[in-house]
């Protein structure tokens, strides 16, 4: 997969957490699921063990250094302040993110005091236009960082971690999609890959709940 591609199914991933396919995210957190069906193929991603974990840390620390010597990488830290000089202010975004939470948790606590109908109403109305604020910065700040170093690293372990845990079922048997991360990064199934990203990432934010 040429970089274009790579980047077309980091944006694929992206637009999925965009609509981010609520009810069936919650469903995978309450009944913590990690099979699906897709293209009417029964999928399921597996939790890492602790010799896939040592795999993709390597292929991880190959992958820093390699884009240590790159200079057109960039640190976090280099890019929020190239950001600065053009008057996109980070680090801003994110003490506008945490009023944003504090903001909320005062409204959560306002409405657990109360039991008027309309005070109910108005509040639920107020947290749910401030959790949409959230959302769109995040957002907003993901596609701003998302070429730094670090952003590039984590994104690069996530689908590491994704091709050597997904299976396909065939018959009673469970098997690797990919023989190999090559064949993985030259696959054009960049959808399957995403939405394998995405109940691989639910599955570890659920088993740390």
């Amino acid at each position: 997969m040429d970089a274009e591609q790579e980047k077309m199914m980091t944006d694929v991933a992206i637009k999925l957490r965009e609509l981010n396919e609520i009810d069936v995210l919650e469903q995978f957190l309450k009944n913590n699921v990690n099979e699906f069906i897709f293209c009417d193929k029964h999928y399921r991603v597996q939790k890492p063990n602790p010799l896939q974990k040592e795999e993709a840390n390597k292929e991880r620390m190959k992958r820093y250094f390699t884009m240590l010597k790159d200079p057109a990488y960039m640190f976090r830290k280099s890019l929020v302040l190239l950001y600065k000089e053009k008057n996109i202010d980070i680090d801003g975004m994110d003490r506008e993110v945490k009023n944003l939470y504090l903001t909320e948790n005062g409204l959560l606590k306002k409405l657990g005091n109360t039991q008027d109908p309309m005070d109910i109403e108005v509040l639920e109305k107020e947290i749910e236009a401030i959790r949409k604020q959230q959302q769109e910065m995040f957002i907003q700040k993901e596609e701003l960082l998302k070429y730094c170093i670090e952003h590039q690293l984590d994104d690069f372990l996530k689908f590491y971690l994704v091709y050597l845990v997904l299976e396909v079922k065939d018959g009673d048997k469970w098997s690797r999609v990919y023989k190999s991360y090559e064949e993985f990064m030259a696959s054009p199934d960049e959808i399957l890959q995403a939405k394998a990203a995405q109940v691989f990432a639910v599955m570890i934010y659920n088993e740390n709940l």
